[in-house]
């Protein structure tokens, strides 16, 4: 995530959905570090520290909400970005396949191909959906705008003018996949990620 107070946002920083082009944009107004008053057991009581607390980058809105206070997280401005589930995953794929030092690298290049990707995906526990980022655990919405990965560049000049900053073009970076994302895509695939994603796909209206 990232935090701005010059220009009251808070950026919600969703995998693989240009994040490293928004960042690089939006880091300038980012706050270097994040004070939370803890509690802290000294022989018989508990007293507050102010402490020093490094937030992590994708971190998801309902943790956010937990860090800050009621006035802050209710008056800044929230956004992030969500990306068609088939070209997502897709991307998800060659990134892990290409960053040696991910931590699912070795498990996910003994497997034949995406289609056993997906299938691997398919049977883990947990999935986590994008939605997760944006709403808690009752569904109800805890941020103010939704941008879409297609319409990349007028989201954010929408998010631009919302906190008051230039409407700058965004960089191309870290792009992971090199063709399109049909082309990774079978019959079975393609409807394994409706079935995994169904509940994404019906939300922010994607289709393959």
């Amino acid at each position: 995530m990232l935090v701005s107070h010059s220009k009251k946002f808070i950026y919600v920083h969703l995998y693989k959905t240009a994040g490293t082009s928004i960042r690089a944009v939006l880091a300038k107004y980012n706050i270097k570090s994040i004070y939370m008053w803890r509690p802290v057991r000294l022989l018989s009581r508990k007293i507050p520290f102010l402490i020093k607390n490094p937030y992590p980058r994708h971190a998801i809105a309902a943790d956010i909400q937990n860090r800050f206070s009621k006035e802050i997280f209710e008056n800044y401005f929230k956004f992030g970005f969500v990306r068609n589930p088939w070209a997502w995953q897709a991307s998800i794929y060659h990134y892990i396949l290409r960053k040696k030092n991910h931590h699912q690298r070795k498990e996910i290049s003994e497997l034949r191909d995406f289609t056993e990707y997906l299938k691997w995906l398919d049977k883990r526990n947990t999935i986590a959906l994008q939605k997760y980022f944006f709403y808690d655990k009752n569904d109800n919405k805890l941020v103010d705008f939704i941008g879409k990965v297609e319409n990349l560049q007028s989201d954010f000049n929408i998010i631009s003018n919302t906190i008051g900053i230039p409407n700058i073009e965004l960089p191309h970076l870290n792009k992971s996949e090199k063709n399109h994302y049909r082309d990774y895509y079978n019959t079975k695939s393609k409807a394994l990620i409706y079935k995994i994603y169904k509940k994404d796909i019906d939300l922010f209206k994607y289709e393959f």
